[in-house]
């Protein structure tokens, strides 16, 4: 089977569509950790400034665990299609990205 390389257009609509992942992952984690939040009740006595203290916490566990079960996925790929030869002027920020 003789080896293909990919033309710029299809570079291009790959780039789009793990841009397009890139935010959908990114708006799960988001909306995941949002869901965590809601799960968080008030307890008796407790002052404002540790509930919301709780609920921050909560988001920011979720959102980490989340995002690196969805949005860092996506960004290991992108990682991949760069050795791959993903021409550099294509290549997203999110490349970047330090895990």
């Amino acid at each position: 089977m003789a080896e293909q390389e990919l033309t710029r257009q299809e570079w291009e609509e790959l780039r789009e569509q793990l841009y397009v992942l890139l935010d959908v992952t990114w708006d799960y984690s988001a909306n995941v950790a949002r869901l965590e939040q809601i799960n968080v009740k008030k307890q008796r006595e407790e002052r404002p400034e540790d509930y919301d203290q709780r609920l921050k916490q909560a988001y920011q566990e979720r959102f980490r665990q989340t995002k690196q079960d969805s949005f860092e996925r996506v960004v290991a790929v992108l990682g991949a299609l760069k050795k791959l030869g993903l021409p550099r002027d294509l290549w997203p920020k999110e490349i970047e990205i330090k895990r």
